[in-house]
């Protein structure tokens, strides 16, 4: 297939580029959600212990002042979403990797 700038198409450059941007994309789109499951179930313990600590005595927790920090770092990066709008626009620069990228990411979320 020739383009109206006289180039030709390397299908197959294209096709091993989508194909390594899947793989890559999926692999960390696995390991993302396995490492948030972890992280979540971490961050829940230490919930507890606290709550547990606080109520027996041994610790004051100022909530305030955990809900403002949470509140100011979420605002800061945008939220997962504005983390991945980030990245997906650094991977427009290389769109047959940034699509298959994206695509194994995504398949990765879900299967993780």
């Amino acid at each position: 297939m020739e383009h109206a700038w006289g180039g030709q198409v390397d299908w197959t450059l294209l096709g091993g580029q989508a194909s390594l941007g899947l793989l890559l994309g999926y692999a960390v789109g696995y390991t993302t959600k396995k490492a948030l499951k972890v992280g979540l179930i971490l961050v829940a313990l230490l919930l507890v212990m606290g709550i547990a600590l606080e109520e027996l005595g041994f610790l004051v927790i100022n909530w305030g002042v955990l809900e403002e920090t949470y509140r100011g770092s979420v605002e800061q990066m945008g939220g997962l979403g504005g983390m991945l709008r980030q990245w997906s626009e650094r991977l427009a620069a290389y769109l047959p990797v940034g699509a298959g990228f994206s695509v194994g990411f995504l398949l990765g979320l879900r299967n993780g």
